[in-house]
């Protein structure tokens, strides 16, 4: 059940007035990225569990809801051949939006499968993907409220999307070594995604979506920086044969980069989208039927220390801004800080764990954000 077909439904009023700004879910979406000169294993293993709560409190009404996801995340990729590399992912958990009687929605996702080609020296990536529909759709009234509290992008909940159709992606990359560090590189993907049962009466049929992308990455001694740029193009989506939802589309650009000292070191991220207006229920009049994107930034900061040759000590700093929409009031903003250790078990074998503190608010100061958020990592690359 994906967000974008819930907007289709009518059912936006989120309990503080807060609806996503981006329609970016996770496996949902064409994968445009290009990854320059990556080490492939033959077999990487990544075991993710995660836990995320929220309060939100409403100064006008007085309100204060709090809302928590746990999730467990599994992902594989094994070099079936010399050129071909298979990953196959999935995840489940529950999300639940806690008021006077707690909304619920648990279980499984969809499993994804996809497959890598490379090609002229592992420069080109030939990519086909498919979503098997395991996960939930034909939702409930109650679970519905549930996913659209972990919804908004602002509040970083690793689950917004319970299930969907049986979904096809391919994709095309390339990337060159330009020499002294330099790589460049551009691809190209569509994802053409199946329609299912959004409830009891209604069937959701999502538009396609295609993505370019254009990139660049600069290597030196301990020091990389990465720029990308993606712009995504969305279909109109369908529900029982009718047009609902004409998502926006939108502009990418992911600024990366990475020091590394004997014992020190520091990444950082910053991701900027700009989206176009979206429209929904095309019979009511336009000033109705709008929803007002924008500017929405990410940025994460990680510093570690290599405490022993075993053992990292990792700080975290994390931010995001959205701008407003028609479902929402104002902008809002959220910063997340913490830390977590990083422990190798064996060369190839890392458990991770880290914790982060929560806060945020709306740009009119009506609404207080509070919470906190942990992750235990297991990783296995050979």
């Amino acid at each position: 059940m994906t967000c974008r077909a819930l907007k289709a439904q009518h059912r936006i009023g989120l309990l503080v007035g807060m609806v996503l700004a981006l329609q970016v879910t996770l496996g949902s979406t064409a994968q445009g990225q290009v990854g320059f000169l990556e080490d492939r294993e033959r077999v990487g293993i990544d075991l993710r569990q995660s836990f995320r709560s929220w309060t939100i409190d409403d100064e006008v009404t007085g309100e204060s809801v709090e809302i928590r996801q746990f999730a467990a995340r599994a992902r594989a990729t094994v070099d079936v051949v010399k050129n071909v590399d298979l990953t196959v992912y999935t995840a489940g958990g529950y999300s639940q939006d806690r008021r006077d009687v707690i909304n619920e929605i648990a279980g499984l996702t969809d499993a994804k499968l996809k497959a890598y080609g490379y090609f002229w020296d592992d420069q080109l990536v030939a990519s086909m993907g498919v979503n098997i529909p395991t996960g939930i759709t034909a939702l409930t009234d109650e679970e519905v409220t549930a996913v659209q509290a972990v919804s908004p992008n602002i509040l970083g909940f690793t689950m917004k999307n319970y299930g969907g159709g049986t979904d096809l992606d391919l994709g095309l990359a390339v990337g060159r070594d330009l020499g002294r560090g330099w790589a460049v590189g551009g691809g190209a993907s569509i994802l053409v995604q199946g329609s299912y049962d959004l409830d009891s009466r209604s069937e959701y049929d999502p538009g396609a979506e295609i993505a370019v992308t254009a990139g660049a990455d600069w290597r030196a001694r301990g020091v990389l920086v990465s720029l990308d740029c993606l712009y995504r193009m969305f279909g109109d989506d369908q529900l029982d044969d009718a047009g609902s939802f004409a998502d926006g589309n939108q502009f990418e650009t992911t600024l990366r980069g990475a020091w590394q000292a004997t014992s020190w070191g520091v990444a950082g991220n910053l991701r900027h989208v700009l989206k176009q207006d979206s429209e929904f229920d095309w019979a009511r009049p336009a000033s109705e039927n709008r929803v007002e994107n924008g500017h929405n930034i990410w940025m994460t900061l990680n510093p570690y220390y290599r405490l022993h040759d075993a053992v990292d000590l990792k700080g975290i700093l994390e931010y995001a801004t959205v701008e407003q929409s028609q479902q929402q009031a104002t902008g809002a903003w959220a910063l997340g800080f913490g830390g977590g250790l990083d422990v190798r078990l064996t060369p190839r074998a890392i458990v991770a764990v880290q914790a982060v503190r929560l806060t945020g608010s709306n740009d009119d100061g009506t609404l207080d954000l509070s919470g906190f958020g942990g992750m235990l990592t297991v990783r296995w690359q050979y």
